[in-house]
């Protein structure tokens, strides 16, 4: 991991628009804009590799051009030099990097989702019984078990049903601005080190 002899986990949340324009992706993501219609979707895929340049010349002081970022059979982006995730919702997308295995989802909270309807989706026959009573909870619930999902690479649908939060750790929060709030999660092997930074001025971290 180039010469770095510590565990670290770094995280990295920014605006879309502000690294939108980034011409830096994998070669497997260049063939999918080809046949992306959706202008808002080619943002994301641009800015969250974006993103994760600018966290590699922070953390390692180098321009990655990302020639050898690869995916797995179940879709998951991996380098040989390091390890990262990416997410994106809403205005938001979230950059995680470290040395070990790590996973990082970002959802915007969305107040008139039904409850009710989002807890049959979401929830394990084990967690059925917690106390999950407002959207911001169950926000944070959804990102913990996504974050896991990349984690693990062993699926390539994500079912939330399937995965249990009480059976692993995470390090969750929420984000806020003036207008939206935002769950985010990671898991990984290094989340005891983890660094939270936001590129966002106006972007409180909870």
């Amino acid at each position: 991991m180039w010469g770095m002899e510590r565990n670290f986990c770094r995280v990295y949340v920014a605006y879309i628009k502000d690294f939108r324009d980034n011409q830096f992706v994998p070669d497997f993501i260049r063939a999918e804009l080809q046949h992306i219609n959706s202008p808002k979707v080619i943002d994301e895929k641009r800015a969250g590799y974006g993103l994760l340049q600018y966290a590699v010349q922070d953390v390692f002081g180098y321009r990655d051009d990302f020639h050898d970022v690869f995916q797995t059979d179940n879709r998951k982006p991996m380098s040989p030099k390091y390890c990262f995730s990416i997410s994106h919702s809403g205005k938001l997308c979230a950059v995680a990097l470290s040395n070990k295995n790590v996973g990082v989802d970002i959802e915007e909270i969305n107040l008139a989702k039904d409850m009710d309807k989002f807890k049959k989706i979401l929830l394990h026959e084990n967690e059925k019984k917690l106390s999950i009573n407002t959207h911001e909870k169950l926000f944070v619930m959804f990102t913990q078990k996504e974050a896991m999902f990349k984690f693990n690479n062993e699926h390539k649908v994500f079912l939330p049903q399937r995965i249990n939060t009480q059976t692993f750790d995470s390090y969750s929060t929420t984000l806020k601005s003036a207008t939206d709030t935002y769950a985010f999660s990671c898991v990984g092997e290094a989340i005891n080190q983890i660094q939270l930074q936001s590129l966002a001025v106006d972007i409180v971290l909870d």
